[in-house]
């Protein structure tokens, strides 16, 4: 039922390689992770976005959608969904809500690719059943790393599917597979239980680095944003007030010198959906240089808004 892959991020370009055909229909949440945008417009597919709301994907949006492609004659063959602390707006979706997705793409047969890159960085709240698990492993693939809890630079990640879709990845695979190394070390750590004793340390690192970062948000930047605290994942995501105007935060924060992300480039088919939003990584910062990170973005604001 596995592949091992390098990282998360060559899985995603293996199913994109294997399942996808010129013009097949492949749909995102609005916004998403740029990344499996990128591959899946190299395997010349169209890329439909559905939108979200804080608990993730709309079922209603996503059925209309397929109607919509079925009407048109094209074939829908993927949905790329992240239901757990999705990049960027690190929303989780409810149990209720991954039961509709799972019951929308079993209805319309499409498959669903569930990128699980973050779930194994919760903070509060019980886990919730993958849509592989939804679906008894039929008409969807799992998608995980040890790059979130390990360390980036192994790139090592996998893909967990029934044995028809594995044999599937595993006959398009042409990238020469991943270092048998750092595979056996891991595999080691793994057996040895010395992995989940590493990991509640690396949850805990991730969840003082957001409580600190939304602490300082609150003190410094809570007349010019709204955000949600999320319960796991690396990210915060910044809806900014209506009187900011986003290309001036933008000069403003390059002259403070912090960076963010834009929401523009989380928005693959209509950029200035995310004009009015901002991606914080805490997972990025060093813990010790949040407070001063916070305090220049806050200037930023102060600056944007003054202008």
């Amino acid at each position: 039922n596995f592949t091992i892959t390098n990282g998360a991020a060559g899985a995603l370009a293996n199913i994109c390689d294997t399942f996808l055909d010129p013009g097949d229909v492949v749909l995102v949440e609005a916004p998403t992770y740029p990344g499996f945008v990128r591959m899946a417009r190299s395997c010349l597919a169209e890329v439909v976005t559905v939108p979200m709301d804080g608990d993730g994907i709309l079922p209603g949006e996503l059925e209309a959608r397929l109607d919509s492609a079925r009407r048109a004659g094209k074939r829908a063959k993927l949905l790329y969904t992240i239901a757990n602390f999705q990049n960027p707006t690190s929303a989780t979706m409810p149990l209720d809500r991954r039961q509709q997705v799972a019951a929308v793409c079993g209805r319309h047969g499409v498959m669903i690719v569930e990128d699980d890159a973050y779930g194994d960085i919760r903070f509060e709240g019980p886990a919730l059943p993958s849509m592989f698990a939804l679906t008894d492993g039929q008409g969807a693939i799992r998608v995980g790393t040890f790059s979130k809890t390990l360390a980036p630079g192994l790139r090592l990640g996998w893909t967990m599917a029934s044995p028809e879709i594995t044999d599937a990845l595993v006959r398009m695979r042409f990238d020469l597979g991943t270092s048998p190394l750092v595979q056996r070390v891991i595999a080691e750590l793994c057996a040895s239980g010395r992995f989940w004793e590493h990991v509640p340390q690396v949850v805990d690192l991730y969840r003082r680095k957001r409580d600190t970062m939304v602490s300082l948000l609150d003190e410094r930047c809570s007349r010019y944003a709204r955000w949600r605290v999320p319960e796991g994942g690396f990210f915060l995501w910044l809806e900014l007030a209506e009187g900011l105007d986003p290309d001036a935060l933008s000069d403003a924060a390059a002259e403070e010198g912090v960076g963010y992300v834009t929401g523009r480039a989380f928005h693959p088919v209509e950029p200035e959906q995310g004009a009015r939003f901002i991606r914080l990584a805490y997972s990025q910062v060093p813990e010790r240089d949040i407070p001063e990170s916070i305090m220049r973005l806050g200037r930023a604001m102060e600056r944007a808004a003054g202008r």
